[in-house]
């Protein structure tokens, strides 16, 4: 209000010097108004003027002098006007007022500037006094209330502790983050194993499968350059069988078969008597030996048992009702004589490489052996077979057939003293092929096993199959009757090389999965309850397969109960802790016994009254996969 006081009062002296000009300008002159001193006492009081100066200075502010504005305009009222000659001295008189009045002006607005900038006192109450006493200097230079600072402080712990949570939560994200970035790193990791390994697995059954072609392909070339022939590509193997003349009629399984074609100056065929079967001319093999050499041979049992055999009936039937038929005896003295026999009337036309020596029961795949034997120098002595034993002596058993190479024949024939000697020798041996390999071994020819899993001694449904033999070529089967011997021929015969999953593949029944896992069955214990495998039919023998009896059998807890034995059974099997390479398994209940073999077979067991039984398909499928070396 002070300041707009002040502004109102330069405003009037400013509009007051400018009418004291207006109404003036022609009554004073400029002597009369240097001789005017104005009055001021008469114009106001000082007692007004003291009063007015008294508050100015109390509160340094200083006033433009009313008094001496009033004068300027009231003084000319008071004069003469008749004294006023000339406007000259008013007009100066107006301008010195109105410099005063602007000087007064400009001194009113720098007063209001400085007290502006001059900050006002500060009126305190007892509250605020209070306060006061409760204010605090921060750090940063400012004061303020104790209680403010201490919420300032809760506050700002607060802020700290919402902070440090929300740092605290940060962290916590940021490892969950790292952690499940660590986890998809791991899992992709692991995929990425999981798909190298794959890969790798893959390119193992790749590469696998292509050795296996490779072989197949290999092994079957001769075929493609012998296309367009038949039978006639096997001619550079001779074959001799025997039979005898009570069972001749045998000999209509490999004469209706695989020896169908083949031409009378590559087969010979020997019996205990002259006979004819299907067209085919029959020769007695021991008359000429007996007949040679009299002296050796008669008055002996075999001549007794011959000559019982000259005078049978034409269809074998005998003379004598209830004779027992000991024909099967002379089979010693034809194993040998039938060799030299053979070897003797068809090496006269022509030049062999290999000579196969075999049972009329024998089943005999040529396409396959001729395959393998030509990897084989025949020039060289070679005596194949499959493995037997006896009095400490390996040989190849007989029934399963014997392949001796070009020069092993010519070496055990030609010589005479010695092939004598063997015939001679077979009226004291047990047997014909043991005694075929002691004379063999005497001129430096021993058995070799190279082709051990070849010659079977056995049906095709009770040949017993190992890991090892699975890509093992099929040479013969032995023990086929008349049928038997053409159902066989359907089943394997190829006109090329066959390996055993050939075979497998052809057994329709086995690859029936519902025959795996059998009740009232057994795989394996038939074998187990058969202690030899007997070459012939009635023959008590010490002559056993080099293939051992023998399989782990292990007691099954009773604590288990009595449904999980046989999966429990099925499972040791797998694991083949107790017989690597296990594949068949047979649990007994009745003695809690778990019988495992490594080996089977191609038929469907045996009936064994509360056995459970069965065969383990996924590894039979492992074993299909596996690559052949052969």
């Amino acid at each position: 209000m002070v300041m707009s006081r002040r502004r109102l009062i330069a405003l009037i002296a400013a509009f007051s010097v400018s009418l004291l000009v207006f109404l003036f300008t022609s009554d004073y002159t400029e002597t009369a108004y240097e001789d005017w001193q104005p009055d001021l006492s008469s114009i106001s009081g000082s007692g007004s003027s003291d009063k007015q100066a008294a508050r100015a200075a109390s509160s340094d502010v200083i006033v433009p002098s009313a008094a001496a504005v009033v004068a300027v305009v009231a003084t000319p009222l008071a004069v003469n006007p008749d004294a006023i000659q000339s406007p000259e001295p008013v007009t100066r008189a107006a301008a010195e007022a109105e410099r005063l009045a602007k000087e007064e002006l400009e001194r009113a607005r720098t007063i209001e500037q400085k007290q502006e900038t001059v900050p006002k006192p500060i009126e305190t109450t007892a509250k605020q006094e209070d306060d006061a006493s409760e204010m605090v200097k921060r750090p940063d230079g400012h004061i303020v209330k104790l209680s403010e600072e201490q919420d300032s402080e809760k506050s700002t712990a607060s802020f700290m502790d919402s902070e440090a949570a929300a740092a605290e939560e940060m962290k916590k994200e940021e490892a969950r983050r790292t952690a499940e970035a660590q986890r998809k790193e791991e899992l992709r990791k692991a995929d990425e194993a999981r798909q190298v390994e794959e890969r790798k697995k893959a390119e193992e059954a790749a590469k696998i499968e292509a050795a296996r072609v490779a072989q197949e392909q290999k092994e079957l070339a001769w075929e493609a350059a012998e296309t367009g022939k038949q039978w006639g590509k096997y001619e550079d193997i001779a074959v001799i069988i025997r039979t005898g003349f009570q069972v001749q009629k045998r000999l209509e399984g490999p004469l209706s078969t695989y020896l169908k074609d083949r031409k009378d100056n590559t087969l010979a065929i020997f019996s205990d008597r002259e006979s004819e079967v299907l067209g085919r001319k029959v020769y007695d093999t021991i008359k000429p030996f007996f007949d040679k050499n009299p002296e050796t041979y008669n008055g002996t049992n075999m001549q007794e048992i011959y000559n019982t055999i000259q005078a049978m009936n034409s269809d074998g039937s005998e003379v004598i009702p209830g004779e027992h038929n000991q024909g099967w005896k002379l089979d010693i003295m034809k194993q040998t004589m039938s060799a030299d026999m053979g070897y003797q009337m068809l090496h006269k036309n022509r030049k062999f490489k290999w000579w196969a020596i075999i049972d009329d029961d024998t089943y005999l795949h040529l396409p396959t052996i001729s395959a393998e034997l030509a990897k084989v120098n025949h020039s060289e002595a070679h005596y194949f077979g499959s493995p037997t034993w006896c009095g400490g002596t390996h040989f190849a058993h007989g029934g399963s057939g014997i392949v001796l190479s070009a020069k092993a024949m010519s070496d055990m024939f030609e010589n005479r003293t010695l092939a004598d000697r063997m015939h001679a020798n077979g009226l004291n041996t047990p047997y014909g092929d043991h005694n075929l390999a002691v004379y063999l071994k005497e001129i430096d020819i021993p058995y070799e096993n190279q082709f051990r899993h070849s010659f079977h001694g056995d049906p095709l449904e009770e040949v017993r199959f190992k890991l090892e033999q699975v890509c093992a070529p099929l040479f013969t089967l032995h023990h086929l009757q008349e049928a038997a011997m053409k159902a066989t021929h359907e089943i394997v015969f190829r006109d090329r090389l066959v390996r055993f999953w050939d075979v497998l593949d052809a057994v329709a029944d086995f690859k029936d999965m519902s025959l795996w896992y059998k009740e009232d069955h057994s795989y394996n214990l038939w074998v187990k309850d058969k202690l030899n495998l007997e070459s012939e039919v009635g023959k008590d023998s010490d002559k056993v397969p080099e293939i051992s009896e023998k399989m782990p059998v292990v007691k099954i807890d009773s604590k288990h109960e009595e449904k999980e034995r046989p999966k429990l059974c099925e499972n040791l099997c797998h694991s083949g802790e107790m017989s690597k390479g296990c594949i068949t398994w047979s649990y007994v209940p009745e003695t809690r016994d778990c019988y495992m073999a490594d080996w089977f077979m191609l038929n469907t067991g045996r009936p064994r009254k509360g056995v459970i039984s069965g065969i383990l398909a996924e590894r039979l499928s492992e074993w299909r996969r596996a690559p052949c070396y052969w």
